[in-house]
């Protein structure tokens, strides 16, 4: 069986397994969906098993969508490279070494579907350039600009050089 989806695509001369070890070393691999979820906004991509059922694959698309979802290798592949068994959902760290492998990934990247009814946009009129903005009582609200210098007309005194030392001096003691 043929694992690259389009033939005019032919496959890289070094394989991307080549890096797995690096990544194994690294600590850069999150198994597992409860880790995923918890670990989110630090993945760069999803590897997900071509032997992963379609609700499965269908709940992570719901819960990764915004993440890329690479669907390749099976299970016994998985604990081959990365000796980690029944592992079907492994998600890799934010990392240069991740980034390498998922650009060598990237032609089995999943792609979620897209939803057949869209919501209704509210139309945005663009507002005339002369009328002021409305705040929130119905008044035109003024941007206030701060003062050049923010001591300046407080009462306190502008800084000199002399001031500019005076908050450290205890620190190098």
């Amino acid at each position: 069986m043929n694992n690259f989806p389009d033939m005019s695509c032919p496959p890289t001369a070094r394989p991307v397994e080549r890096l797995f070890p690096f990544a194994l070393r690294a600590a850069i691999l999150v198994p597992g969906r409860e880790a995923l979820r918890r670990r989110r906004k630090k993945l760069l991509f999803v590897l997900v098993t071509t032997d992963l059922s379609e609700n499965s694959r269908a709940d992570l698309l719901r819960d990764f969508g915004d993440l890329p979802l690479v669907e390749h290798y099976t299970a016994a592949d998985m604990e081959t490279f990365f000796r980690l068994r029944n592992t079907k959902v492994l998600g890799f760290k934010k990392s240069a070494l991740a980034a390498s492998i998922f650009r060598e990934l990237k032609m089995f990247h999943l792609v979620a579907p897209r939803p057949e009814t869209r919501i209704a946009q509210p139309e945005m009129t663009a507002r005339p350039p002369s009328q002021p903005l409305e705040g929130p009582a119905g008044t035109a609200s003024k941007r206030r600009e701060p003062p050049a210098d923010r001591r300046v007309g407080r009462g306190i005194p502008a800084a000199g050089p002399a001031d500019s030392l005076r908050g450290r001096r205890h620190r190098f003691r």
